[in-house]
């Protein structure tokens, strides 16, 4: 979290963990979205989604979830998608 409030317009991706030691993925999301709302973020689990409690963070706008296991392509289209509507969204609002 540190590192993305020093770098945050240089960081044009989060990928994340749902369970991690420190701060959950959808902890560490919510503060994100705190200081960007636009930062596409990628949840990576193969945990079941139900079981967490996330306030709705994994349906919020350019945010995407890929379980595991997964394959290159599969996470190279996400990337793909999240990055582009990131885009998207940036060139509406010029």
């Amino acid at each position: 979290m540190d590192k993305f409030a020093c770098h945050q317009g240089n960081i044009h991706l989060i990928v994340t963990d749902m369970v991690m030691p420190k701060m959950g993925g959808a902890d560490l999301a919510s503060n994100i979205r705190k200081l960007d709302k636009l930062a596409p973020i990628l949840f990576i689990t193969g945990y079941d989604l139900l079981s967490y409690p996330t306030d709705n963070i994994l349906k919020s706008n350019h945010t995407m979830t890929l379980n595991k296991p997964f394959t290159p392509i599969m996470l190279s289209n996400v990337i793909h998608d999240l990055l582009l509507d990131k885009s998207n969204k940036l060139l509406s609002a010029i």
